[in-house]
């Protein structure tokens, strides 16, 4: 009876043993396909993250910043001033010179 308890304890003990060695290869397999999934999730990320810097470039290029454009309105809103002065002074030449060919021809009558 001896003997055979201790091949139960022996078997038991194996069973265990194998049951924990069952446990560590599934955790292992697990491990390795999370550390794959992690891998694949890096390298998209790096990607990605890749694609925004260069789109971020490419619009920087084609939308100039706030302070440029802001910069850019005041030049455009100066010279619509300097261009309305410019028409109403050329206005005012316009009705001064059909004044004075007015009088010229008066004078002319004369």
């Amino acid at each position: 009876m001896s003997s055979q308890g201790g091949s139960q304890f022996a078997n038991t003990y194996e069973s265990e043993a194998q049951r924990l060695q069952r446990e560590a290869d599934n955790f292992t397999k697990k491990f390795e396909h999370a550390k794959k999934k992690l891998m694949v999730l890096e390298d998209s990320y790096k990607q990605a993250f890749e694609e925004m810097e260069e789109k971020k470039e490419r619009l920087k290029v084609v939308r100039p910043s706030s302070a440029k454009m802001r910069g850019d309105n005041h030049l455009i809103k100066t010279f619509e001033n300097q261009l309305d002065k410019a028409l109403v002074k050329y206005s005012d030449l316009q009705a001064q010179n059909k004044k004075l060919r007015g009088e010229i021809d008066v004078m002319r009558k004369q």
